[in-house]
């Protein structure tokens, strides 16, 4: 099982987030450039990372959710 975040919680997160579970990735988290976002959690007790947050972090890939990707 690889491990990922979802870069992004705008208006396509929940696709993103459905279409990696039927996957059987395992989603650690969500980046999010958004400081109101920040330190959220939210579903399934995801929780929203600054970008500079995850390099601590243990992960295979990140997937972005498109809907804002021209600003990554």
């Amino acid at each position: 099982m690889v491990s990922v975040f979802i870069w992004g919680y705008g208006n396509n997160f929940d696709i993103v987030y459905k279409a990696l579970q039927m996957g059987k990735a395992c989603v650690l988290g969500v980046i999010d450039s958004d400081i109101s976002q920040q330190g959220k959690t939210i579903a399934d007790d995801l929780k929203i990372y600054a970008p500079d947050e995850i390099c601590k972090e243990k992960f295979d890939y990140i997937v972005i959710s498109p809907f804002y990707a021209e600003g990554i």
